[in-house]
């Protein structure tokens, strides 16, 4: 018996004795019964706290409270099952049965469950006498405890521990190091490792942290255990922690300080193991807060997690290293190493522990536990262990648990089945067991044997038709069968009156259960279905619902608005579709939303039929779309005044309204003083926009698709009512827009002015990180106050004046990032020149030259010039300080582009990735000799110009290049031979050659690691198999689009022997 049982058996005895003292319609004929079963449970408690206490050196104190646990268990289900009658009792009463139906119910099957559950507490008080006589008998001190019981607390990892069995990730660990000890351009590298529970990341993760060449790479290395509560400040003392330091004082301001004094001008790797959080606003500001603390290139965050979401947030790439499970051999290693510590092991013990091995399906957690277990057994011992199987393997904390006797092995409470290839769970085994999560379908086959579940998750199992017999699960109170392809859900669903949270995300279901009202004690309904769902009737019955995701108002009794109006505990978020079925005010304020105060986050979705066309219709079509909308006299503005919501809300979404004005909440939003996030989308109609800059917290606004606003004037600001500061002058000044960090303006083609705000005194976007402007083509003016701006995008506008405004404003000093697309003209940059690092021109068609000014850009280091099919010239006038920054210079797909200005290349002294390709008509590329910069390039993409000669110029000086793309043409019949002096390459890549036989010195690149061959129609054949082999670091080979190498590269055609020893191997044809 450890700690977290005995805290489990705490929190079971407190739910038992409040069980008891509920009221039962069903308890006549055994109050008394319940009443000794009260009493019984007070005694033990009485005497539980000096148990636990002498548990830790008695062993005979550790099986009484063993015995007592199972007890517990066996009343814990005998009150539920009492809990469930009674609630089957209560909905069949509400559903108004037959008189005659009725007296069945209420007479003959009560009577005999009466019957049958006073013998099952009568047997339990018989058990609970013996364990309080043999408490007596062994003196257990009585004491009333005076605190709530001890929860169980999560298991933190550490750097320190030492991982004695490390087998199997070798690779892994040597692959890891030597990406994070190379050159890195990102402020923070975040490289998440990805694995199921048990799978090894945490010790992988250990033993990169401590790896000699991490030690001696960074300055400082810092190991935080996160787990579930991600939670930046306590993370942010944690680092503070392990780097032995302390801050003066506990605000987070102080940490920061402390923290930015201990890592100025150092290279750290940070480790968070055991990462949950997938919300990527809290990602943000850890990470945001990190790169405040230090800036520097070159940091590493690794991450472990279970989840890929999670991976996929914390890597914007989505990027992440999935571990593997080990092989039989690699477990059988670990269980021999733990089992017998280094020793020989008998040849009896051979072949049983191999079979071991396999039942641990490739988990290092499981070997190491299975080790422990068999250490110092007889061979019948590992005989019975091998036969159980998967039954023997508890999950407990999310971890692989191995009881350690053999009587134990049958009373597992909580299962994980890892494979599909498990033994059918016997009986009585199953019907231990209370949580079971399953990644596979077997457990369907004999659900109703798990009869005490209180937990089942069955998600992407591949469940087509989910069994009936999930009605028999009576205790259940959480089922997840998320990511399954059902269509349907049984009717038997309905009889699980115990349920409190249903999950069903992403499955393909029709519609629900029409009884699904009668699930009265659910609370949380995980379910997020397209707009057309039908929604069950009489939702609002299940009046104990906190979390419903969607809403989809019909036109049906039952279904319609007011049905929210009685589930008066709806808490978050949720999203209420279909609004065009309700037809007015009075209708609206049936949902009663001003009176839901735990509800923070709300979207407003109408189904618009006339959707207009988002991209730049001509003023004549929208008008003639907008006649017809106001035509139908549709009640949208009615509707939105009767949903206004509570003042707590901090999001609200409103999509699709076709009204031409918003209502006066919405207007001026007055009551709602703690909205955060604002989103109005496709609200084709409206002609202004509401007034929000005196919203105090607004972070985030996004206005999309208002078609037919023509002007962001004054009244958007909201002066008047903003809050205000006082200055150093003795007047104040009024903050619009105070807390605002990202704003998109997105699909409004007729928006021509967005005005400054002129008010004296008012200060505006004093926070603004993130401006996007897009598919506003008729925008010709916008303010160009914006002190904090870190990101600008601008698409698609016949003009550049409202660009030429923003850049050219004097306190314009933090922009990082520019991104230009679909503009005809750029002006002048030299505005940001020294902060922005981030420079892209995309996609600008109309595009002739760019602006004379990019020397002057002295920050920048990353430079992108991309699909300007008209681009003809890049002036670069001499006296400029140059690009001594940049360290990606990427120019392709600009047709007309004719050479490449040689000053700018010279100027650049830190490039350590240049990419030139498919510039059809560059003719020349500028003399690469003596240039300092090409002892730091590690990348080159080049090729496809007008002439294969331009090239060798660059490839005599580039010996440094550790990754190669070359471009050619199909009239382009050979590689460039000095290729072959490049001996440093580790990646080559060869595009769209007409080459047909590669060349046998290839085999003298004796470095390379990867080799692609990409859309080399006429290749046939690959170097001789000589060649081949001379390239013994070559450990992946993809051939894509080269058919005829393809072809010959099959089983037993004349390329396969050559390749036949390369470990990975891709084609664009499946085998």
């Amino acid at each position: 018996m450890d700690p977290v049982i005995s805290a489990t058996l705490e929190v079971t005895l407190e739910k038992l004795l409040a069980i008891t003292t509920e009221e039962f319609n069903l308890v006549w004929g055994f109050k008394q019964d319940l009443a000794n079963l009260t009493d019984s449970l007070l005694s033990i408690k009485e005497v539980l706290e000096d148990a636990n206490m002498r548990q830790v050196n008695d062993g005979a104190v550790k099986r009484w409270l063993k015995k007592l646990e199972g007890i517990a268990y066996d009343a814990d289900n005998v009150l539920d099952e009492i809990k469930y009658e009674n609630l089957r009792c209560k909905v069949q009463i509400q559903n108004q049965m037959k008189p005659k139906v009725c007296l069945y119910f209420s007479f003959y099957s009560p009577l005999a469950f009466r019957w049958k559950m006073a013998h099952k507490i009568n047997n339990i008080n018989v058990n609970l006498k013996k364990i309080n006589e043999e408490a007596d008998r062994r003196g257990f001190e009585r004491r009333v405890a005076e605190s709530a019981p001890s929860q169980p607390q999560v298991k933190e990892t550490d750097a320190i521990t030492a991982d004695p069995v490390f087998v199997g990730r070798q690779n892994d660990e040597s692959k890891f190091v030597e990406q994070i000890t190379s050159e890195i351009d990102d402020v923070f590298s975040v490289l998440p490792i990805v694995g199921m529970g048990g799978i090894g990341k945490t010790t992988l993760a250990r033993r990169i942290f401590n790896h000699p060449h991490t030690e001696t790479h960074f300055n400082e290395r810092i190991w935080v255990c996160v787990s579930e509560n991600f939670d930046v400040p306590t993370i942010l003392k944690s680092i503070l922690v392990s780097l032995k330091e302390t801050s003066h004082g506990d605000s987070r301001q102080a940490v920061m300080d402390t923290l930015r004094k201990k890592l100025k001008e150092k290279r750290c790797l940070l480790v968070l193991d055991d990462l949950w959080n997938d919300r990527r606003g809290d990602w943000e500001d850890l990470k945001n807060a990190l790169m405040g603390v230090n800036p520097n290139k070159g940091n590493v965050i690794i991450v472990t997690t279970r989840n890929e979401s999670v991976a996929s947030i914390v890597n914007p790439h989505n990027w992440y290293y999935k571990l593997e499970k080990l092989s039989e051999d690699d477990c059988w290693s670990i269980i021999k190493a733990k089992a017998f510590e280094g020793g020989d092991v008998p040849e009896l013990f051979q072949t049983i522990g191999k079979e071991i091995a396999q039942q641990c399906r490739g988990s290092p957690l499981a070997a190491n536990m299975m080790g422990a277990v068999l250490r110092g057994k007889e061979i019948d011992d590992w005989e019975s262990i091998q036969k159980i199987g998967l039954s023997n393997i508890e999950e407990d904390q999310n971890s692989v648990k191995q009881d350690h006797t053999r009587d134990d092995i049958p009373q597992v409470r909580h299962l994980t089945i890892l494979e599909e290839s498990v033994p059918e769970i016997p009986k009585e085994k199953a019907s231990y067991v209370r949580t079971l999560v399953s990644n596979s379908n077997v457990p369907c086959k004999n659900l109703p044997d798990f009869k005490h579940l209180r937990t089942l998750v069955l998600c992407n199992v591949g469940i087509e038709d989910f069994p009936t017999s999930i009605g028999k699960l009576i205790h259940l109170r959480c089922l997840d069968v998320s990511h399954n392809p059902m269509r349907s859900l049984p009717g038997s669903v309905c009889k699980l009156y115990n349920l409190q949270t249903f999950a069903i995300n992403d499955c393909s279901l029709e519609q629900l259960p029409l009884k699904i009202q009668d699930l009265t004690s659910l609370r949380h309904l995980y379910f997020c279905p397209k707009v057309d769902f039908p929604m069950p009737p009489h939702i609002g019955r299940l009046s104990c619902l906190q979390t419903l995701q969607f809403f989809n108002v019909g036109d049906k009794e039952g279904c319609r608005i007011e049905e929210l109006g009685h589930l008066k505990n709806l808490r978050g978020k949720i999203e209420i579709r279909n609004l065009e079925y309700v037809n007015n005010e009075a209708e609206a304020k049936k949902a009663n939303l001003e009176g839901r105060t735990n509800i923070i986050e709300l979207k407003f979705c109408w189904r618009n039929t006339n959707e207009g066309n988002t991209s730049d219709e001509s003023d004549s079509e929208s008008d003639m779309r907008d006649k017809n909308v106001l035509e139908s006299n549709i009640p949208d503005e009615s509707v939105l005044k009767g949903l206004q919501p509570h003042p707590n809300l901090k999001s609200i979404v409103i999509e699709g309204f076709r009204g031409k004005n918003f209502p006066s909440w919405t207007m001026t939003m007055l009551k709602l003083g703690k909205l955060i996030n604002i989103e109005l989308i496709n609200c084709y109609n409206c002609e202004e926009i509401p007034m929000l800059g005196h919203l105090p917290l607004l972070k985030h606004l996004r206005l999309k698709g208002l078609t037919n606003v023509r002007s962001i004037g004054l009244s958007f600001y909201g002066a008047s009512d903003c809050s205000s500061t006082s200055r150093n002058d003795g007047q104040e000044k009024r903050v619009s827009f105070q807390s605002l960090k990202y704003l998109e303006i997105e699909k409004m083609p007729n928006l021509t002015e967005w005005a400054e705000a002129q008010t004296s005194g008012v200060q505006v976007f004093p926070c603004l990180e993130y401006l996007m402007i897009k598919y506003c083509s008729k925008l010709t003016t916008a303010p160009n106050h914006f002190p904090c701006l870190k990101e600008l995008d601008i698409h698609t506008m016949d003009s550049d004046l409202p660009l030429s405004n923003i850049i050219s404003s004097s306190n314009l000093t933090s922009l990082v990032r520019l991104s230009i697309q679909s503009l005809a003209y750029i002006p002048h940059l030299r505005g940001c020149g020294a902060s922005l690092k981030q420079l892209e021109i995309m996609f600008c068609d109309e595009l002739r030259e760019l602006p004379d000014d990019l020397g002057s850009l002295e920050s920048l280091e990353k430079l992108e010039i991309s699909n300007c099919e008209n681009l003809q010239l890049i002036p670069y006038p001499s006296g400029q300080k140059g690009l001594s920054s940049l360290r990606r210079l990427e120019i392709c797909y600009c047709k007309r582009l004719s050479n490449l200005p040689s000053e700018m290349l010279e100027s650049c002294t830190s490039l350590q990735t240049l990419q030139v390709y498919k510039c059809e008509n560059l003719t020349s590329f500028p003399e690469l000799s003596g240039k300092v910069w090409l002892n730091s390039l590690r990348k080159l993409s080049i090729g496809d110009f007008s002439n294969s000669n331009t090239l060798e110029s660059i490839y005599r000086h580039i010996k440094s290049v550790q990754i190669l793309r070359i471009y050619g043409r199909a009239d382009w019949v050979s590689l460039p031979y000095q290729l072959q002096n490049l001996t440093s390459l580790k990646d080559l890549s060869i595009v769209d050659f007409g080459i047909e036989d590669l060349p046998d010195w290839l085999g003298n690149l004796s470095s390379l690691e990867k080799l692609g061959l990409y859309r080399c129609e006429k290749l046939r054949h690959l170097p001789s198999k000589e060649a081949m082999q001379r390239l013994t670091k070559l450990t992946k080979l993809k051939i894509i689009l080269c058919p005829l190498l393809e072809e010959q590269c099959r089983l037993d055609n004349s390329e396969w022997p050559k390749i036949s020893h390369i470990p990975k191997l891709k084609y664009s044809i499946r085998r």
